[in-house]
């Protein structure tokens, strides 16, 4: 069995450690703890269970209330997991991290392979613990979750932005938005942006717009990519630069972006910061309209109808 944590420490201080391992489960980290596990499997099995779920941990909690209790000559046990798990770093078969957790101990009395590591004190460790006890699955795992909580605080969002369902509520939409974005909701973003960049009643805010356009970029939204490079492409609130337009739509279009085609379209059509071409203004509608799959506005329709009478004139 895998574990994101070991806990050491000595048998005695097992009621002052169980903070810690509570801390931990509570947060959905899958901890090895041994106490009472002696009770269950017997002094004659004991040193195999301990070897195997050392080998199966990705990170080690010592947990100390006096430098004695890590060391060999009064605590073997703690001495031999902790030493175990620290030749197993360096020796390169471990990635993950040596944490000591200290109540009333001061790191300088700790023997030097522990006074390096990262060290937390008992009264407030639950402050930053969690960030150095990750694992790649826990991360899969939470970002899961973060994902489906998410989705939910978007559509909920979306719902008072537009008043489906529910008053008319920007400043909830807003509120809510931030808190999808937070967790990674690149269209998030996305949706603050268009609100700063087109809600009068709120007042535009291009300055704003764009902190939140380059926040759903970094999120890999494609909307995003494609508003930038309108802003771009248009001067909105910036500088007017059809190479950083360029560079925003070619990031849209990697993100499989259908308005960023058919943004791309509209630059070739009328030689908009590139040489006109209706072949490639056909391309780039096309693609956009295949993206989409269906009529979204009127700007869609103008696409294919723009396609369709270019195409049949290219043929002529």
């Amino acid at each position: 069995m895998k574990y994101d944590v070991f806990i050491s420490c000595k048998s005695d201080k097992y009621n002052l450690a169980e903070k810690i391992y509570n801390f931990l489960t509570t947060n959905g980290v899958n901890v090895f703890f041994a106490k009472d596990i002696l009770k269950k499997i017997g002094s004659a099995d004991y040193g195999e269970t301990i070897d195997n779920a050392l080998d199966q941990s990705s990170h080690l909690i010592v947990f100390c209330t006096s430098a004695s209790e890590v060391e060999k000559a009064t605590s073997p046990y703690v001495h031999y997991e902790w030493t175990t798990f620290n030749n197993e770093q360096r020796s390169g078969r471990k990635s993950g991290n040596l944490i000591t957790i200290l109540k009333d101990v001061n790191v300088a009395d700790l023997p030097i392979a522990l006074r390096k590591m990262q060290s937390f004190s008992y009264d407030n460790f639950e402050e930053t613990l969690l960030s150095y006890v990750e694992t790649p699955e826990r991360k899969v795992e939470f970002a899961k979750v973060n994902k489906i909580e998410a989705d939910a605080l978007y559509e909920s969002a979306m719902k008072y932005k537009t008043g489906n369902g529910v008053a008319l509520d920007i400043e909830k939409a807003i509120s809510l938005f931030e808190q999808a974005g937070n967790l990674g909701h690149g269209k998030s973003f996305n949706e603050l942006g268009n609100i700063y960049s087109e809600n009068e009643s709120l007042g535009i805010d291009y300055k704003k717009a764009i902190e939140y356009y380059k926040k759903g970029v970094n999120f890999n939204s494609g909307e995003s990519c494609c508003n930038l490079g309108c802003m771009y492409r248009d001067g909105a609130g910036v500088e007017q630069n059809f190479e950083i337009a360029m560079r925003y739509f070619n990031l849209g279009m990697a993100l499989n972006d259908g308005s960023t085609y058919g943004e791309m379209g509209y630059m070739y059509q009328d030689g908009d910061g590139v040489e006109q071409n209706y072949e490639k203004a056909i391309e780039y509608y096309k693609k956009a309209i295949e993206l989409k799959n269906k009529l979204l506005d009127t700007k869609d329709a103008i696409l294919i109808v723009f396609a369709i009478v270019v195409g049949i004139l290219a043929k002529k």
